[in-house]
């Protein structure tokens, strides 16, 4: 009976540490992918519209509404996470960057429960010399 019990503490503490890397790799994806969408509008739109090449990555849209009401869609980002950045303009190299920086990641495991800061997610595409 005791080692069942000491077996099954140790089975939910490893299923509950499986579902948070799982939730840790749901949340880094679904972000780097609305990081990726939200630099490819800006490059076939207006790289110099911050806001709305901001709001692709807050609300999944350009017009700054999740489609339901004013607040962002989903995973506690603010305004302040997301970064817009015109690099290397009138060059070669000049191109568009959209970055997620200081996102703070929940965890759930009672081993380590917090909340993490997770590494800046970065996307960049090149928009070419201007003339």
């Amino acid at each position: 009976m005791v080692e069942s019990a000491l077996t099954l503490c140790i089975f939910l503490l490893m299923l509950i540490g499986i579902a948070d890397f799982a939730q840790f790799l749901f949340i880094h994806s679904a972000l780097t992918e609305r990081t990726r969408s939200a630099v490819r509008y800006g490059v076939t739109t207006s790289p110099i519209d911050t806001t709305r090449i901001r709001n692709m990555v807050l609300y999944g849209n350009p017009n700054g509404t999740n489609g339901v009401s004013a607040a962002p869609a989903g995973f506690n980002l603010t305004p302040s996470n997301v970064e817009v950045n015109e690099l290397d303009a009138g060059t070669e190299d000049h191109r568009l960057q959209v970055r997620i920086i200081n996102y703070r990641y929940t965890i759930l495991s009672p081993l380590i429960f917090g909340t993490y800061s997770a590494p800046p997610i970065s996307a960049g595409l090149p928009l070419g010399v201007n003339n």
